[in-house]
């Protein structure tokens, strides 16, 4: 059978022709419509009309300035961007391939073994230099590289989370496997790095929240304004 042709629109144009005559038509029709009202206030419909541009056009240039600020800012602090969707796919793979290393090291988890962090035999299980990676590894790494990272995690600082890696190098014993000590390193490295992209990405697209309901907005009330403008009695 003959290739089904997907339906060229290319005589639309470029976007970016149409965003910026977006943001020119937009910043425009903000000093049309003080020219129309003959700078006047009006009603109460008219008021809110006004607030509801004024809130578009506000949102508008906020987030003109964050599109034209964030994404340099990506490049520069996140060397290893990942497509965003992607994001919780890599995170589970990442912590995949951390349990893997983690059992390799320490064998397999045991959760009724003693917690080293919270029980009166800290002290001797401490003795046991794997028994702390494997606490560590429990209570910091692995919630970390989950697709929703705590925030309060000690491992989004990176000088914190070298100070950790640093204390566990630094025992007895941990000379043999300061290989897999490097690769989980290296994997709460590119969390982090993931986790700082989704912050960038949240801030770069979260004005479009306020922006587009305040446009919705200006689209209802000035319909409501043009009809009730044209009713019998306003003239």
């Amino acid at each position: 059978s003959a290739p089904t042709k997907v339906p060229s629109w290319s005589w639309l144009g470029k976007r970016k022709t149409w965003l910026r005559g977006h943001i020119w038509l937009g910043t425009l029709s903000f000093f049309l419509l003080l020219f129309h009202s003959n700078c006047r206030w009006g009603g109460w419909l008219e008021m809110l009309l006004w607030l509801a541009v004024g809130g578009t056009i506000l949102t508008g240039f906020v987030g003109l300035l964050l599109q034209q600020f964030l994404p340099g800012l990506m490049t520069t602090r996140v060397h290893c961007e990942a497509p965003y969707e992607q994001i919780p796919h890599l995170c589970q793979v990442m912590r995949r391939k951390a349990d893997a290393l983690v059992d390799k090291v320490c064998g397999p988890y045991n959760p009724s073994a003693p917690d080293v962090e919270s029980t009166r035999a800290a002290v001797r299980v401490a003795e046991d230099s794997r028994a702390q990676l494997r606490a560590f590894y429990e209570h910091d790494v692995r919630p970390f590289l989950a697709p929703v990272a705590p925030r309060s995690s000690p491992l989004l600082n990176p000088l914190q989370a070298e100070g950790r890696f640093d204390k566990l190098r630094n025992l007895a014993g941990m000379a043999e496997i300061r290989e897999e000590l490097g690769q989980l390193a290296t994997l709460c490295e590119e969390r982090r790095l993931l986790a700082e992209q989704e912050g960038i990405h949240f801030w770069l697209h979260s004005w479009l929240i306020l922006h587009v309901p305040l446009s919705v907005a200006v689209l209802v009330l000035g319909a409501v304004h043009v009809a009730t403008a044209l009713l019998p009695g306003r003239w």
